[in-house]
């Protein structure tokens, strides 16, 4: 059988894209193993969304041992807007400490082709559907970062 070329496979897809910084936050807790408990923000993490580890590391000097952590919580809420949620945990086991970053954002990537149905679409999507999406994913950030708040308190013990 013969296939018809794709009439519409030229046209290069650009990407609109929105990035909105929903919140930064610092916390710092006394921790007597400040790498387990920055792993219980990890296993903390994992209820909210899909958790990508980019930086799990061990820096040992006499009796000061280093912790860096770093990951990431990504959460889509439809087929162009997700929340990306940076947590970086900078621990040291001499002073008991874990200092912790969040950084909470909503990206949103829609292909982009010229013409009249594509700009229609793109204010449509912006002005209804973005909307709803950054309102639901402020809501999960907010409720992630209390999570995170207790975890460090010892209020909340995960497995």
């Amino acid at each position: 059988t013969i296939q018809k070329p794709n009439l519409y496979s030229f046209i290069p897809y650009l990407f609109m894209e929105i990035r909105e910084s929903l919140f930064t936050e610092y916390l710092s807790a006394k921790a007597r193993d400040p790498y387990q408990l920055s792993h219980a923000l990890i296993h903390a993490a994992y209820k909210f969304g899909h958790v990508v580890e980019k930086e799990n590391s061990v820096e040992a000097s006499g009796p000061r041992v280093n912790s860096h952590v770093h990951f990431t919580l990504k959460k889509q809420f439809d087929k162009f807007t997700f929340l990306h949620i940076d947590v970086y945990a900078e621990g040291d086991s001499y002073l008991e400490e874990l200092n912790v970053s969040i950084n909470a954002s909503i990206v949103s990537e829609t292909p982009e082709t010229r013409g009249m149905i594509s700009g229609i679409f793109h204010k449509q999507y912006r002005d209804k559907i973005y909307e709803k999406a950054k309102h639901s994913a402020a809501a999960l950030a907010k409720e992630f970062f209390l999570e995170i708040q207790k975890v460090l308190k010892g209020e909340k013990i995960v497995e």
